[in-house]
């Protein structure tokens, strides 16, 4: 599970508006102080997020709000998720490159051309199939970050 702290904007049902401080990490930069452990997320989210990120979690603590929260994601979901978001667009581009080569023919220039115009459609349909899978599994509860202390 990773987690981090956020406040309890307002309610909604199940449901409750968080915000998060921006450039928050996991917590292993906070806990080394000095030591190269972690990741450094939270310094780059520093450096390029500007104002603090507000989402819809799970409220399975009914918080209130105002009140000080630690919100999770299951470590499972979030690198299925990142896989499907960088690793599919990416693995189709390469795929409709090779396909584009190979379907290019022998002529050097035509085969870059193909390789090229490979690689954009597998790109493209590398990103309309992580949008599928994100709305397919949009209400699986695996997936949604949730509220737990």
């Amino acid at each position: 599970m990773i987690s981090t702290t956020a406040v309890v904007l307002k309610t909604d049902g199940e449901h409750a508006w968080v915000k998060m401080d921006r450039g928050v990490g996991c917590g292993q930069c906070d806990s080394a102080r000095g030591k190269s452990a972690g990741c450094s997320a939270g310094t780059l989210g520093k450096l390029f997020c500007f104002r603090p990120k507000e989402f819809r979690v799970a409220n399975t603590i009914a918080a209130q709000a105002g009140d000080s929260v630690t919100v999770a994601v299951n470590e499972g979901a979030l690198a299925k998720s990142s896989g499907v978001a960088y690793l599919l667009p990416l693995l189709l581009l390469l795929a409709g490159a090779i396909a584009g080569s190979a379907w290019g023919g022998a002529d050097g220039a035509s085969t870059d051309l193909y390789a090229a115009a490979g690689a954009g459609v597998g790109l493209v349909l590398g990103l309309l199939g992580a949008k599928i899978y994100s709305s397919v599994n949009a209400g699986n509860r695996v997936f949604q970050p949730y509220i737990v202390g």
